[in-house]
């Protein structure tokens, strides 16, 4: 026999509506729409409102417990309504609420979680374990986590303007006429008068 304790039913509505909505639009419908007050008053007096007896009907619908005949039934029963407004109720039910219905085991899908931690621990020491062969075996410490690559210096190079470069080497350079003329070394021609002290005088 399944248990329905281990299952949960939700409606997964796509948009941006939500089953309290859809659930308030199919009550506006067939004009029995329940206000907040309502709803709340319901709550503090521990009675159900319309929208939980709507909701419960949708899962009832969901696992086929009753038969639909029997559920028109009680729905007019529990709501205070003809048997053909009730009926109008179901109807609108399996075609806003019923598509997005999902019924989830809890069991399989706390499984599923105990498996996810599973892999993802197994992965965490599979990392850890090549970490430790890169290491040579060498625990981690916290220092080593903490130490701060060095620092490596970038010497700086300064980008000078090409245009302001040509102008300095333009200005600094002279004519190469004048440069001839500064560098020429004169020479004093040689004197006639003059003698030569490496030369000894012939007798």
């Amino acid at each position: 026999m399944e248990n329905h304790n281990n299952k949960k039913i939700i409606f997964d509505v796509p948009g941006d509506a939500d089953m309290v909505d859809i659930i308030d639009e199919i009550l506006k419908n067939n004009g029995i729409e329940e206000t907040l007050d309502e709803f709340e008053g319901a709550l503090e007096n521990n009675e159900e409102s319309k929208l939980i007896i709507v909701r419960d009907t949708a899962k009832v619908i969901l696992q086929k417990k009753i038969p639909e005949k029997k559920l028109i039934e009680l729905l007019a029963e529990h709501l205070e309504i003809p048997q053909e407004t009730a009926e109008k109720i179901i109807q609108e039910i399996k075609e806003k609420l019923i598509p997005y219905a999902k019924i989830i085991d809890l069991e399989k899908e706390e499984e599923q979680r105990k498996k996810e931690k599973e892999v993802e621990y197994q992965k965490e020491k599979i990392q850890e374990e090549l970490l430790n062969k890169i290491r040579g075996n060498a625990p981690i410490r916290e220092s080593d986590m903490e130490a701060e690559l060095p620092i490596i210096s970038v010497k700086k190079i300064d980008i000078v303007d090409v245009e302001k470069n040509a102008e300095r080497i333009k200005s600094e350079r002279k004519p190469i006429s004048s440069t001839l003329k500064e560098n020429k070394i004169p020479q004093s021609a040689p004197s006639e008068n003059k003698k030569d002290p490496y030369k000894e005088p012939v007798e």
